[in-house]
């Protein structure tokens, strides 16, 4: 997947639509050398960098004593530890995806150059982790309501083992859902434009 910007006034953000074949046209107009991040300065830039270099560090330590807990302290994997531990995982692959974020979207702001499979990838781990924590908030949310208003049938529908099942389960659909967005684009062969902020992504 390549970025690349577009000047202002390109036609292309208007016209460039999935399929249409306007890739060569947007690669004419964005072939620019000065490529210049104008909405931060080096101070912001710097800020910026070390509150999410802080965050980072954080989010790291806290997901992996989170995991480490939970896999050396066998009494503490309850059901609810079990959704609390993958979430930790997904958070972790999360966060590890930062650096490239903080680079490429803050302070070098041009096209991708770490080619096409590695864009791919990081997109589809980003994606993937995101609908996993999505489903797995739901999923306790609804064992949490059955824990609160139906006990009884929460201890018999609610066990370690179904629970596990159900984490695999939810991390499949999760992979399967991401892998979309690595698979269409080869199907349809488009360019997406993003006309807000004279971007194009090229898959």
């Amino acid at each position: 997947m390549d970025v690349s910007a577009l000047g202002s006034g390109s036609s292309c953000s208007e016209d460039c639509v999935l399929g249409s074949g306007c890739l060569e046209d947007c690669g004419n107009q964005s072939d620019q050398t000065d490529w210049e991040w104008e909405d931060f300065s080096g101070a912001e830039l710097v800020c910026v960098t070390a509150v999410c270099v802080l965050l980072l560090a954080l989010g790291i330590t806290g997901n992996m004593l989170t995991i480490l807990v939970v896999w050396l302290r066998p009494h503490l994997r309850s059901t609810t530890y079990l959704y609390l531990s993958s979430m930790a995982v997904s958070d972790l692959l999360i966060l590890l995806l930062m650096p490239l974020d903080l680079y490429y979207k803050l302070w070098r702001f041009r096209p991708w150059d770490l080619g096409d499979a590695v864009c791919k990838l990081s997109v589809f781990i980003s994606e993937s982790c995101t609908y996993s924590s999505i489903l797995h908030i739901t999923a306790l949310s609804l064992e949490r309501y059955l824990a609160v208003c139906r006990p009884l049938t929460a201890k018999t529908l609610v066990t370690r083992t179904r629970v596990r099942t159900l984490i695999g389960c939810l991390w499949v659909v999760a992979v399967i859902s991401a892998g979309m967005l690595c698979v269409m684009p080869l199907l349809t062969g488009c360019c997406v434009c993003v006309a807000s902020t004279h971007m194009v992504l090229c898959v």
